[in-house]
């Protein structure tokens, strides 16, 4: 195993160069993750447009997974205190306990309410695509 060639430093040597990494890290680390982000919409944009849902490159593909998916406010929004009161009004609250959001999305998009639940919950809701894209190994 090498020598680890900042043993004998002073304190202050190895502060200083640790602070002086992470920030190369964090750094190079945002410039790559805005980068990736630019390439996903690329290769989304790309697929969508050729009706592709797996996209080939030498070694590697990308899964293109896009599902629609309702979200409701979350706590710091100004509409979730209506959508809390017709929670409660509709008797979720306590089946919900605290508004699962998630939980009560999942029921909304499942249709696992009454229509007059369905119907009173539905103007807080909003649809909107999600999608992801995991590289793989190329199958041969």
């Amino acid at each position: 195993m090498p020598e680890n060639e900042y043993t004998n430093e002073p304190g202050v040597v190895l502060v200083n160069r640790l602070a002086e990494l992470k920030t190369k890290l964090k750094e190079a680390q945002d410039e790559t993750g805005a980068e990736i982000e630019q390439v996903e919409e690329a290769l989304l944009h790309y697929a969508q447009e050729h009706g592709y849902t797996v996209v080939v490159g030498d070694k590697k593909e990308a899964v293109i997974d896009i599902k629609e998916v309702l979200s409701l406010p979350v706590k710091s929004d100004p509409d979730r205190a209506e959508l809390d009161d017709t929670a409660r009004q509709l008797g979720l609250w306590d089946e919900f306990s605290d508004l699962s959001i998630s939980q009560l999305s999942k029921a909304l998009h499942e249709h696992a309410l009454t229509e007059e639940q369905r119907e009173q919950l539905e103007p807080f809701a909003a649809s909107e695509k999600r999608w992801t894209i995991r590289l793989r190994n190329r199958s041969s």
